[in-house]
């Protein structure tokens, strides 16, 4: 028997494991974010703007043009445990739609990065993007696992447009897309989690 565990795009199910000492034993299960192709504009590893707030540069005082999007979310691993010291790293066309590195917009950073605190926690502030996929690009690497690619629609009417999503499940598809999103008086905030492949070893007490 299965039971959703918990509002997570990993979608935590139960599993059944069988131990000989213990009989039937139910443990946690994540399934892994999808991999995507890293896309246009990553700026390279290292050269990634170490801020988590895209629509606002360092020291500016103006914000970058477009509907402001706040992005919260954890990173897990497959047994659903958050994973502290994950680096996130994210890169996005500017709300016109020009890709990270070619945009007009003086204020947009285009790129930004967020390490996760004890709880696996990440946040950043950005815009819509804008163009034919208006997609958020993620990087997120970890000392105990494989560095994972993977998108972020904001909009979720967009992943049906997109031709090269169709050969995703629809599982697939609904684990690239905000958990919840909420109007807020300047923008919206989306729930986005990222379930990495395997699980973590564990120190045992």
């Amino acid at each position: 028997m299965r039971k959703a565990l918990g509002i997570t795009s990993a979608i935590c199910l139960l599993s059944a494991a069988a131990t000989a000492q213990d009989g039937l034993q139910l443990l946690p299960e994540c399934k892994p974010t999808p991999l995507r192709p890293a896309g246009p504009g990553y700026p390279g590893e290292g050269k990634v703007i170490k801020s988590s707030n895209l629509r606002l540069k360092t020291g500016a005082a103006v914000p970058a043009a477009g509907k402001p999007v706040t992005i919260v979310g954890r990173v897990l691993d497959g047994a659903c445990v958050p994973l502290q010291d994950a680096v996130v790293e994210i890169w996005q066309a500017d709300s016109a739609g020009a890709p990270s590195g070619q945009s007009k917009d003086p204020h947009f950073a285009g790129s930004g990065r967020a390490v996760t605190n004890n709880l696996g926690e990440f946040r950043f502030v950005t815009v819509e993007p804008g163009g034919k996929r208006p997609v958020i690009h993620f990087r997120v690497s970890h000392q105990a696992f494989p560095v994972l690619t993977t998108e972020l629609y904001v909009d979720a009417q967009a992943v049906e447009q997109d031709a090269e999503l169709k050969k995703l499940t629809i599982g697939e598809r609904n684990l690239l897309t905000p958990l919840g999103m909420k109007a807020l008086s300047d923008g919206s905030a989306v729930t986005f989690d990222i379930t990495l492949k395997g699980r973590a070893k564990y120190r045992g007490y």
